[in-house]
């Protein structure tokens, strides 16, 4: 049967119609688990603001053993912080939120007020305004979930309402979360890191750490010695510096000189360097990767033999013209004996197209293993799932951990259980990449 024009016509806009309907559909239902995401990510920070305030309670009245507790989830806050990066996309402002931050530092800070079983009046200041501050952002989160803030309370409708609006209202909470802590009564917590605690009970011998610290620069940069440092300061880091002034560009001096400073953690005892200032320019030779890669593994070579390259990140120049013009890379080592990897071990370098190390990091916590009583079948029997890698870890503390690898539903997660009792101490997707899985 031979179909006239018009009808043609009238088959094809039915067509077009369908199709519409089919992308609208598929349009909103993106769109509604976009916002479904939105709000259980706030609903999970809620929960951790509510149970990291419970920890910083629980660490102001009482002394217990705190070892190796997670007072707030990273993974949550990392999955938080992806979140809200989505949304300022689609928001189109780009928006960086610094709050997110705060949460970061959160565990290690804590751990380290914890070390000596005492909590000085610096450190009580910044845990009891964290815990005002958490108040106040669970005050904003309960004027956006209203009768959902109770986790007894669930009303499928009421939520539905509110993840209607939840970019806009997501978008709204974070601005108004660094509002409130860049006002003066939070500065504490934006200004506290952990490596500003004023040492009091250690004792170290300062001579020889300098030695140790120059043999070390020595090796990183060989054209340039350590003559200034902070040893009067009493600070939880003793700082190397190769030069004395802190502003060039004030004084004048436009030499082509690198100035490096190296921080040595007098509780941990790892080394980093970094180049504080140096200049390049077009007479400079350029390497290429393969040179790039011999020298770093020359440096590395230098202080151990038994590495395990487990990430490697090239860095290309933007303004070049030239494609995939190189401008930095920066690799990530770790320590790897009879198929365990030493957290505390760890080393990385950043080195430039010019060779010019700019970053370098020496992880130094030797402390003995303390045999597991758990082995990797044990927990090989634990999991109901598809395996894909048990990686063994041994932590700054000395102490095994294993990560398993587990798919399920194409997601990738890393369950982590205690080497000593088999207790599974987290689950999420953030991989500890040393091994064969990476997300």
């Amino acid at each position: 049967m031979k179909l006239s024009k018009k009808k043609i016509c009238i088959i094809i806009i039915d067509l077009m119609v369908l199709l519409s309907i089919y992308c609208s559909n598929k349009y909103f239902d993106m769109k509604n688990a976009v916002n479904e995401n939105v709000y259980h990510n706030l609903e999970y920070f809620k929960e951790e603001l509510q149970g990291l305030n419970k920890n910083i309670s629980s660490v102001l009245t009482v002394k217990d053993d705190y070892n190796n507790k997670e007072f707030i989830s990273r993974g949550v806050i990392k999955s938080y912080s992806r979140c809200n990066y989505m949304v300022e996309k689609i928001k189109g402002k780009f928006y960086m939120d610094d709050y997110e931050d705060v949460y970061l530092d959160v565990n290690e800070n804590i751990e380290v007020i914890l070390r000596d079983n005492n909590i000085n009046d610096k450190e009580r200041e910044y845990l009891t305004t964290l815990k005002d501050y958490n108040n106040e952002l669970l005050k904003e989160c309960k004027k956006i979930m209203g009768k959902l803030y109770d986790e007894d309370t669930f009303d499928y409708e009421y939520q539905k309402k509110i993840e209607k609006k939840i970019i806009k209202t997501q978008s709204e909470f974070s601005k108004k979360a660094d509002e409130i802590l860049n006002q003066e009564k939070y500065k504490i917590i934006i200004d506290y890191r952990s490596k500003n605690k004023v040492v009091e009970n250690i004792e170290d011998d300062f001579e020889q750490i300098k030695t140790y610290c120059e043999d070390v620069f020595s090796k990183v940069v060989s054209e340039a010695a350590l003559n200034y440092n902070n040893k009067d300061e009493n600070i939880n880091e003793y700082i190397f510096k190769t030069h004395n002034k802190d502003n060039y560009l004030e004084d004048n001096i436009y030499d082509d000189e690198t100035e490096y400073k190296l921080m040595y953690d007098r509780y941990i005892k790892d080394v980093k360097v970094y180049a504080a200032r140096y200049i390049t320019n077009q007479n400079n030779k350029v390497y290429n990767e393969q040179e790039l890669d011999k020298a770093a593994q020359n440096t590395v070579y230098k202080f151990r033999d038994k590495v395990h390259l487990y990430d490697k990140e090239i860095r290309y120049d933007e303004a070049s013209e030239v494609a995939n013009d190189i401008d930095a890379i920066t690799y990530r080592y770790i320590q790897k004996n009879d198929g365990k990897y030493f957290e505390g071990c760890k080393i990385s370098i950043t080195i430039n197209r010019n060779k010019v190390i700019t970053d370098f990091y020496l992880g130094n916590s030797n402390k003995d293993i303390i045999p597991p009583s758990i082995t990797k079948k044990d927990i090989e029997n634990k999991i109901d799932g598809e395996i894909l890698d048990i990686i063994t870890i041994v932590n700054q503390k000395g102490k095994v951990e294993y990560e398993v690898h587990i798919r399920e539903n194409d997601i990738i997660y890393a369950a982590v259980f205690d080497g000593y009792d088999g207790s599974l101490k987290s689950y999420d997707t953030d991989i500890r990449n040393y091994g064969k899985i990476k997300n």
